[in-house]
């Protein structure tokens, strides 16, 4: 799949239903990404990406804790089969990234949540690994274990939901002067494009089926939780319920980082959002 050609194929879409003011500057907010799913016949992993199982970690990494309970290790993904889709948005760097997240359900989990805020940056953690060094460390007793599942990724192009504070910097232009959509942009891509680009992006998976990178796929069709400090943070991944973990009431749990940390390297503020129903 050719990223500019998918590009050209979006900017298309845009100006189609939204005219070609609005419509090309909600074209150029677009990034990359995957949607993630188990591997089903036919197709392969990328790479080493998996949900589940063990980490994927360094000789002598220590294993990510929240006062003193260990984090649950959610996926792995492989950014060198990941990252040329990617191109020069953000991603970490080659190599192989660790997902960890305290499970509410594992050990003595509910009670640390009970004590910190749901925001608090230590309830994640991402490791990053070389692959030539990697090696597979088991969960310590407390994290919950999930099987472990081969990731299948397939390249997409993402867009932010209609509700995400950037669109409301969107410039209605003098078509809507005197309406509604001049001063809330929000609505105006709401009612002309929203269904349009759900049905144009929807792409059918399993029960496992998320998002890694571009923009937040938002289940509650809410702005962006990426506010304050973190207002300029990169989605990383979208976990839904499934079949192999649950979160309240069926939402998604995203994992974020700021951006300039993720250029530089640094994965230590990556932090968590529940997305709920």
């Amino acid at each position: 799949m050719d990223y500019q050609a998918e590009l050209a194929v979006v900017r298309e879409l845009c100006v189609e239903h939204l005219g070609e003011h609005v419509g090309s500057q909600l074209a150029v907010l677009a990034k990359p990404g995957f949607m993630v799913d188990a591997v089903g016949e036919g197709e392969s992993a990328a790479g080493r990406s998996r949900f589940g199982g063990p980490a994927l970690l360094e000789p002598g990494t220590a294993w990510p804790e929240c006062e003193g309970v260990p984090l649950s290790l959610f996926a792995v993904l492989d950014m060198e089969a990941l990252g040329p889709w990617l191109g020069e948005e953000p991603h970490g760097g080659v190599g192989l990234l660790n997902l960890f997240f305290l499970y509410p359900e594992a050990g003595d989990a509910w009670e640390v949540f009970g004590r910190v805020d749901l925001d608090d940056p230590r309830l994640c953690g991402v490791l990053a690994a070389a692959p030539a060094r990697a090696v597979e460390v088991p969960a310590p007793a407390g994290a919950a274990v999930f099987d472990s599942v081969p990731m299948y990724a397939e390249p997409m192009v993402t867009l932010p939901d209609p509700w995400d504070d950037v669109i409301s910097r969107l410039d209605p232009g003098p078509d809507h002067a005197g309406t509604l959509y001049e001063d809330v942009p929000n609505m105006l891509i709401q009612d002309r494009f929203g269904s349009v680009w759900q049905e144009h992006s929807a792409i059918e998976g399993t029960l496992l089926a998320g998002q890694a990178f571009g923009w937040p796929n938002m289940l509650s069709n809410g702005p962006s939780p990426a506010k304050g400090e973190r207002a300029e943070s990169r989605h990383l991944l979208q976990l839904s319920s499934n079949e192999l973990w649950n979160w309240s009431e069926g939402g998604w749990l995203h994992f974020m980082i700021p951006v300039t940390a993720l250029r530089d390297g640094d994965l230590s503020g990556a932090w968590t959002y529940f997305d709920g129903v």
